[in-house]
């Protein structure tokens, strides 16, 4: 999907707040400063939140104009343009990858999600936490396909490829495949919840 355009940047500028479950997991997991990467970071929702609780946070996003909105509105945490299949950090560098709103979903095909998930384990340090929302397929399957195809944000459309992010939030919204990919891609201790009652839930792990 293409996020680097002005009207996602527009839509993300004003999404400031974190969601229920991040605040939980957040004051849960991150209660000590720690090295944190925000990765699909956006424009800075949650990397503000980050740092505004002590955390060293680098924020790091695929889409150019989603980190030069992100340099404006926080100047003083870093932010930098990255892909999640070749992070640019050596390894054991962080205490905890982030990688809210759905990013994760986005990656496609298959072969490069795990790619990403290689990585976030490589960059991670021993025992360092992964956060990150994928979507909710019993939420989602109540929904026609057609539907989900078309998934609007406020005003319009944002995404390029609208069939193929309803492809993939079908697929990558099941449990037992996000569980699998995780196994086998270096992660334990497997936790998720839902607690939102939205159509994505957060999941928890660990490098093992």
């Amino acid at each position: 999907m293409s996020f680097n355009n002005p009207k996602a940047v527009e839509i993300y500028t004003t999404k400031t707040n974190l969601f229920p479950i991040e605040q939980e997991l957040f004051n849960k997991y991150l209660t000590e400063p720690q090295k944190i990467l925000d990765l699909g970071c956006g424009t800075g929702r949650t990397t503000q939140h980050l740092a505004d609780m002590g955390h060293d946070v680098t924020g790091v996003d695929i889409a150019p104009q989603m980190i030069k909105q992100a340099k404006t509105l926080l100047p003083d945490i870093p932010f930098c343009v990255g892909d999640a299949t070749n992070l640019d950090y050596p390894n054991e560098t962080f205490d905890t990858v982030l990688f809210s709103f759905n990013g994760l979903d986005c990656i496609y095909p298959e072969d490069n999600r795990l790619t990403a998930l290689k990585e976030i384990n490589r960059v991670l340090k021993l025992d360092g936490l992964f956060l990150f929302s994928s979507h909710d397929y019993n939420h989602l399957k109540k929904i026609t396909l057609r539907r989900i195809r078309r998934i609007r944000h406020h005003e319009g459309y944002y995404y390029k490829e609208k069939t193929v992010y309803g492809e993939l939030i079908l697929y990558y919204g099941i449990i037992a495949r996000n569980i699998r990919h995780l196994r086998c891609t270096g992660f334990d201790k497997i936790w998720y919840s839902s607690l939102d009652g939205r159509a994505w839930r957060y999941y928890k792990c660990q490098k093992s």
